[in-house]
């Protein structure tokens, strides 16, 4: 497998990991809806407010369901990004994370996780793993546990020991998370292997960043998609172009 390094947390690596071109609209709409009022008043930003936040506000629990990869991408599936690890280690938490894609007939995307808390040292158990950002991912989103004999040796071939809880979440800036929290009899301790994770999308892959989270944080670059901008999106980066205009043809 190729190995990637992973790095501690900090605040250059939150400001440097990659942003959905629909996060960046937020940002754009944010500043349009500020130059709006300026220059037409509270009542035409508040209706934009509205329609905008209407788009974007997607948070929710997601329910985990067991599938096949015949079931996740439909038939001929084929591996379409080779399996790629890093290793997760800060202080007490030592963990490997290994993600691959497959695709098949029905032309959906099927991005596929494993986590193996090894014992090298590590005493910290994993209670939750996230992905961010998995562009377009809102509380529809498709994610669960890979039930496939014939797919299950693609990354930590030794059988798993642990599932993750039956609810994750997706927040609003696009964060997939699954837990493994110990109350719940779910933590992923020293030695275990996680289920194999899915998350189902109609994008194709890039890199992206998976945390894993303990009595410490580790991150790396696993796959993520890659969004194609929306026709929503681009009408609402217009209506930003025309706030500032309007706003600098008043000034």
């Amino acid at each position: 497998m190729h190995q990637t390094q992973a790095f501690p947390p900090s605040v250059k690596a939150q400001m440097d990991r990659p942003i959905c071109f629909r996060t960046s609209c937020q940002n754009l709409i944010e500043i349009g809806l500020s130059a709006m009022k300026k220059t037409f008043g509270w009542g035409l930003s508040a209706l934009m407010a509205l329609v905008s936040l209407a788009s974007f506000t997607q948070a929710g629990s997601l329910p985990l369901n067991d599938a096949t990869l015949l079931e996740l991408v439909g038939e001929n599936e084929t591996m379409v990004a080779p399996v790629i690890e890093a290793d997760l280690i800060n202080d007490n938490l030592t963990a490997k994370m290994a993600s691959t894609v497959f695709t098949g007939d029905n032309g959906k995307y099927a991005y596929l996780y494993q986590i193996f808390n090894f014992t090298n040292g590590g005493t910290s158990a994993v209670e939750m793993f996230t992905l961010f950002p998995f562009c377009n991912a809102n509380d529809q989103t498709r994610i669960g546990v890979l039930d496939d004999p014939n797919a299950n040796d693609q990354l930590y071939p030794e059988m798993p020991t642990q599932r993750p809880e039956e609810i994750g979440f997706v927040d609003s800036i696009e964060t997939v998370s699954f837990y493994f929290t110990w109350r719940f009899g779910h933590s992923l301790n020293p030695g275990e292997r996680s289920s194999i994770l899915y998350v189902l999308s109609d994008n194709p892959p890039k890199m992206i960043t998976g945390n894993v989270i303990g009595s410490a944080i580790a991150d790396g670059e696993v796959y993520g998609p890659f969004l194609v901008p929306e026709a929503v999106s681009l009408a609402q980066i217009l209506f930003v172009l025309f706030a500032l205009f309007a706003w600098e043809r008043r000034k």
